[in-house]
């Protein structure tokens, strides 16, 4: 998905919402931050709570 902060979420597919889910929480796994492993986790819910509305 590279380039894909240029493309809406509301235009990117399921199967792109679930990979960038799956990317956020592989990015979370590594943070050093409790504030930045949270805000991954939360952003990576929100991209799979948006596929499963459209899936």
């Amino acid at each position: 998905m590279e380039g894909s902060y240029d493309v809406p979420v509301s235009a990117r597919t399921v199967a792109e919402l679930k990979k960038k889910a799956a990317e956020l929480r592989r990015m979370a796994a590594t943070a050093t931050t409790e504030d930045a492993i949270s805000s991954l986790l939360r952003l990576a819910a929100r991209y799979e709570a948006v596929a499963r509305q459209r899936g």
